[in-house]
């Protein structure tokens, strides 16, 4: 295998290095845009600063390494190879975990409106029901934030905040199942009037109604917060389940 090694041109030994590479960055973009941030959580999830070094590395320094150490005869050729792969696959496989256990795990209703959450966020062994988490599910799991009703209870709540401690969108302890709170949802929801100051604004909503067929009346809107920015979550104004998103300050 070495023996054959020598005999690869420096072009050919970057050639193949970049196209490795390359199958490789499809592979995970394939995982990042269809499994674990689906559309729009890529864009309301700021995923882009993992991304971007994940690609430079895997696109650009690995085969760049290759390029400018690789030259058939020399001396410890295989050594250097073996080294950008181990460091190139470590780097990959870094920056890979990193996005996957920033993917949005849930997506929290808490008081008046949604909450983009990952798995780093919560502690998953306090989470109340098990079956929120279970099974495979495409894009983050809808959960209700239920506040307790005891008035020691919130105080204690309240002063864990105030400590320092996760806020409630941030407490497993606290996930219900959303369906069994759709009333509070919907008490809680907003007009789809009070969406949007200008005029691009109130286009994006005439797009979204014509593209489903409806009028105002059968949707509400409530924000939905990540870390990419502040959007619109538009639901049903009956099942309170999310239609879409539209990117528009929901404020």
């Amino acid at each position: 295998m070495w023996r054959s090694l020598h005999s690869v041109s420096r072009k050919q030994a970057f050639g193949t290095h970049l196209l490795l590479s390359g199958l490789a960055l499809i592979a995970i973009l394939i995982l990042v845009f269809l499994l674990w941030y689906p559309a729009p959580y890529h864009r309301i999830v700021s995923i882009w600063n993992l991304l971007s070094v994940l690609i430079v590395v895997d696109v650009i320094v690995g085969p760049l390494l290759t390029l400018v150490l690789f030259k058939p005869g020399k001396k410890g050729l295989a050594f250097d190879m073996i080294c950008i792969a181990v460091l190139q696959t470590a780097a990959l496989a870094y920056g890979t975990t990193m996005i996957y256990l920033n993917r949005p795990y849930f997506q929290v209703f808490a008081v008046d409106r949604f909450n983009v959450v990952s798995v780093r966020d919560v502690d998953m062994s306090r989470l109340a029901d098990p079956a929120l988490a279970a099974g495979f599910h495409l894009g983050p799991r809808l959960v209700y934030v239920e506040l307790p009703t005891d008035p020691a209870a919130s105080r204690q709540l309240l002063l864990e905040v105030f400590e320092g401690g996760p806020d409630v969108e941030r407490r497993p302890d606290l996930f219900r199942p959303y369906r069994d709170h759709i009333d509070s949802v919907l008490a809680r929801a907003r007009s789809l009037s009070e969406l949007g100051d200008d005029p691009l604004d109130q286009s994006l909503v005439a797009e979204f109604l014509a593209e489903h067929d409806g009028v105002a009346g059968d949707y509400r809107y409530l924000p939905l917060v990540g870390g990419g920015g502040d959007v619109a979550q538009i639901i049903s104004a009956e099942t309170a389940e999310p239609v879409d998103t539209l990117f528009i300050d929901p404020w």
